[in-house]
């Protein structure tokens, strides 16, 4: 990381100077650093070419665990989720599903993070 600002409460981290412009064209990078950090990642809604589709790949990557949220066949937000499911992405049918395999890790239910476009 070329950045880190310490805050009160947390850090930002970036590959970017402070200052830098929010391109389209960082998103990718800024999604791998976010994947990187995971858990596990929670689908829920993302089109053919998405951030969430995007964080969802890396993070499988990493070997993270993803869900997805099954969504209407006719919605483009629907892609991401119903595309990684079938690609092996753990099914969310119910919140209940979510705390369970939140609390698998030791740091329990707020270790999985939701990534949403």
């Amino acid at each position: 990381m070329r950045r880190a600002l310490r805050l009160e409460r947390g850090a930002i981290l970036s590959e970017f100077p402070l200052g830098t412009h929010p391109a389209p064209e960082n998103f990718p990078i800024r999604n791998r650093i976010v994947a990187g950090m995971l858990l596990g990642a929670i689908i829920i809604e993302g089109a053919q070419y998405s951030g969430s589709l995007i964080t969802a790949r890396l993070a499988m990557k990493f070997g993270r665990e993803v869900f997805g949220v099954p969504g209407n066949v006719t919605q483009a937000v629907s892609f991401a989720p119903n595309l990684l499911i079938k690609q092996g992405a753990k099914l969310v049918t119910r919140g209940a599903c979510n705390r369970r395999a939140a609390h698998t890790d030791p740091r329990g239910a707020d270790a999985v993070r939701t990534t949403r476009s």
